[in-house]
């Protein structure tokens, strides 16, 4: 991705469209810095923290990192970022695509027209080669479900999040349905991948940005 900085100054350079598989870091007046897990704020005082933290993440905290990208931009005599360098990654885009839809993202005023939200990467599969696992009716009688997933990577060790949702809920709700990024003993590879978000669920979660966006 940083491969923008230096595709930017290219002559007769074609169009560059960038993938946005991660959650937006570009800096916006209306968010604290990427990272820092704050819930943005409306009010004007913590607006004017917002522009003091991205102010200090910009110049002082990533000052060294800043001057280390410049330095390899001059080494492969391409221009310097003017701006906060993980913010030209993206402003170097002409087009930039976001693999989500904009309720997974912090609402911001200031969001660049060429940044668009075209919903999750995922790709398609024809329904008949599907195996309706022999559960499926009992999602439609009703009552509430709990869909848990520990995503792509942490899901060796169910004691995480899956095996305690399981034993706090197994008396309260109707049933409680795990997913995987790797197939489970005796589970349906073919389901977890094609899984959709069901009427009356709970989502529970603890993983990937990505990966919840499916």
């Amino acid at each position: 991705m940083t491969a923008t900085l230096v595709l930017k100054d290219m002559p007769n350079r074609v169009p560059i469209i960038g993938l946005g598989i991660l959650s937006l870091y570009i800096t916006s007046k209306d968010t604290a810095p990427f990272g820092l897990s704050i819930v943005p704020k409306k009010d004007w005082y913590h607006r004017l923290e917002y522009k003091f933290l991205n102010f200090y993440v910009h110049k002082v905290f990533f000052k060294k990192q800043q001057a280390h990208v410049n330095q390899i931009l001059k080494d492969l005599h391409a221009t310097p970022s003017k701006e906060f360098y993980l913010d030209a990654i993206q402003n170097n885009c002409d087009l930039f695509l976001q693999g989500t839809v904009p309720e997974f993202e912090y609402k911001r005023r200031d969001l660049p027209a060429f940044i668009k939200y075209v919903g999750p990467f995922i790709q398609s599969h024809d329904d008949n080669e599907w195996e309706k696992p022999n559960w499926w009716d009992k999602l439609s009688n009703g009552k509430t479900n709990v869909l848990v997933t520990q995503g792509t990577l942490a899901n060796t060790d169910f004691s995480l999040l899956v095996l305690p949702v399981v034993k706090a809920l197994k008396n309260n709700i109707n049933l409680v349905i795990t997913t995987a990024g790797k197939e489970l003993p005796g589970g349906n590879k073919k389901f977890a991948k094609k899984i959709k978000l069901l009427l009356n669920t709970i989502f529970l979660t603890q993983n990937y940005y990505q990966r919840s966006t499916l």
